[in-house]
C-alpha cells in the first residue's frame, strides 16, 4: 500500500491501540430529553472536554440540542451563565484532567523541539533565526515559570540587533565601465 494508505481494519487496529474506548451508552442521544429540566453532569463534562479538545461548540449545540451560552457555561466549569462565578468541582476535575492530558503531549513535542536544536544549528544560524529562538526560548520561560504562590512570573528578555545603517552613510565609489 501507498504510505499512509491503509485498509479499514489496520486503521481501527491502531485506533484502538492509542485511543480508549469511551462506553457512551450511559448517556442521553439528545440534549435533557422530554421533561427533564438538567442536563446530566456526564454530559456537560463530555461537552466540555470537547470543546476543550477542539470541538466547535455549534456542533455540539445543534448536536446535543444546548444553547452555545450554557456550553460556555460547562467549558468554564459552570453549570450556567447566571452561575459563572460558582463553578462545580466535578466539572472543574474533568476539565482540568483534560487540559493536562493536551498540555502533557505539547510538552512532550516542545522538550524535543528544544532538544533537536544543538550549539552548532546556533552557531551557523542567521541573527534574525537566533532572535528568533531567543525569542520562543522566552515565551516558553515565561509560560511554565510559577513564582510560590502560583502566579506566573514576568520573564523579560531584551534582544539586541545591530542597527540598520542606511545607503547614504556609506562612501560612495563610482567606478567608470
Amino acid at each position: 500500500m501507498a504510505m499512509g494508505v491503509v485498509s479499514d481494519k489496520m486503521f481501527d487496529k491502531e485506533l484502538a491501540a492509542h485511543v480508549p474506548v469511551v462506553n457512551h451508552s450511559f448517556l442521553p442521544t439528545k440534549g435533557r430529553g422530554a421533561g427533564t429540566t438538567e442536563v446530566p453532569m456526564s454530559l456537560r463534562k463530555l461537552i466540555a472536554t470537547e470543546v476543550i479538545s477542539g470541538e466547535k461548540p455549534a456542533n455540539l449545540a445543534k448536536e446535543f440540542d444546548i444553547s452555545q451560552s450554557s456550553i460556555s457555561a460547562y467549558v468554564n466549569g459552570a453549570t450556567s451563565t447566571a452561575s459563572y462565578h460558582e463553578p462545580v468541582a466535578e466539572l472543574v476535575d474533568a476539565i482540568d484532567a483534560t487540559r493536562d492530558r493536551i498540555t502533557g503531549k505539547a510538552q512532550k513535542k516542545l522538550l524535543a523541539a528544544i532538544d533537536s536544536i544543538t550549539k552548532d544549528d546556533l552557531d551557523t544560524a542567521k541573527v534574525r533565526d537566533k532572535a528568533g529562538v531567543a525569542q520562543a526560548m522566552s515565551t516558553v520561560i515565561k509560560n511554565l515559570s510559577v513564582d510560590e504562590n502560583g502566579v506566573n512570573k514576568q520573564v523579560q528578555i531584551n534582544i539586541f540587533t545591530p542597527r540598520v545603517r542606511e545607503e547614504d552613510t556609506y562612501e560612495v565609489v563610482h567606478v567608470k565601465e
